[in-house]
């Protein structure tokens, strides 16, 4: 049996035609495609995410140094004996 090739069960009707393997090609690109479009959109939310983590911090962080009051928006000066009171 030695240098004997198995006998192949493909026949001509079995081959993929150039337009299936095209499909498949196309298939493939369109799943790939897909899938970065989620990446994309996973990459977006996880940002989105971080940024309202940060500024909720930093109101924290501020409201602490204000002595646990909210922070505003107005200007304020952060050193009070700059100023004193009148």
């Amino acid at each position: 049996m030695r240098g004997t090739m198995p006998v192949s069960a493909q026949t001509i009707s079995a081959k993929p035609t150039s337009d299936s393997v095209a499909d498949q090609f196309k298939s493939g690109a369109d799943r790939v495609g897909t899938g970065a479009a989620q990446i994309g959109e996973g990459i977006k939310d996880g940002a989105i995410m971080t940024w309202q983590a940060i500024k909720a911090g930093a109101v924290a962080a501020t409201a602490q140094f204000n002595g646990g009051q909210h922070a505003s928006t107005e200007s304020k000066n952060p050193t009070p004996s700059a100023n004193p009171p009148r």
